[in-house]
């Protein structure tokens, strides 16, 4: 049997620093773990927002280090993680004004840009 892990699934196994529950619960024998792009990017927002630190990550990366990634287009996650966390109101790099909001949506509007040109 294979894993499929969502966005909840990787917040809980961050906040579990001794690694125990993926090990003795979650995934006792050690099956293969998939994780898509969509969750690693709302992982992102969602840490962006709380402030991880990187004691999370190091529990997280350790699993995605191990995990198949089920690609969309990777290269948004960042774009995403700053849109969402903005959308949020909670993105601490930003305050919300009229040009900030030009400036998002004009990156994420490249970002798309670049990926419909590097991909033909």
């Amino acid at each position: 049997m294979n894993l499929l892990f969502d966005t909840n699934i990787l917040i809980h196994l961050a906040k579990d620093l001794s690694r125990k529950l993926l090990t003795t619960v979650i995934n006792p024998d050690n099956q293969k773990i998939f994780v898509s792009v969509v969750s690693i990017s709302e992982l992102k927002s969602i840490a962006l927002q709380n402030k991880w630190g990187p004691r999370k990550w190091d529990v997280v990366n350790a699993i995605l280090d191990e995990a198949v990634i089920i690609e969309i287009n990777e290269g948004l996650t960042d774009t995403y993680a700053e849109i969402d966390a903005f959308s949020q109101r909670r993105n601490p790099s930003y305050t919300i004004t009229y040009s900030l909001r030009q400036e998002i949506w004009a990156k994420m509007i490249f970002g798309f840009h670049q990926r419909r040109h590097s991909s033909a």
